[in-house]
């Protein structure tokens, strides 16, 4: 996996792409970024063991595990349960 980012993973999946860009007028907000069925980076909600990680105010992840730690990626993209409704995206 390039840079060994568990994020890579997302764009295995049909319609995540990795957006061209960065935002560099905000430093804080570097991370992995990615637009999930055409909507906006900042609409995807990530969780790790059923917690949010995601930074609300650059909505990106604020907690990479190492890919060692990874076991499982899941992304759900569409009709997901009202639990996960926090984000539109993904």
């Amino acid at each position: 996996m390039k840079g060994r980012q568990f994020l890579e993973l997302a764009l295995l999946s049909e319609g995540v792409v990795n957006p061209p860009g960065a935002r560099a007028e905000f430093p804080a907000a570097d991370g992995k970024l990615i637009n999930v069925m055409g909507n906006r980076t900042g609409h995807n909600l990530f969780l790790v063991d059923g917690v949010n990680v995601t930074d609300e105010y650059f909505n990106n992840v604020v907690l990479s595990p190492s890919v060692d730690a990874v076991s499982e990626f899941n992304i759900a993209k569409t009709n997901y349960n009202a639990e996960f409704g926090e984000n539109p995206a993904a």
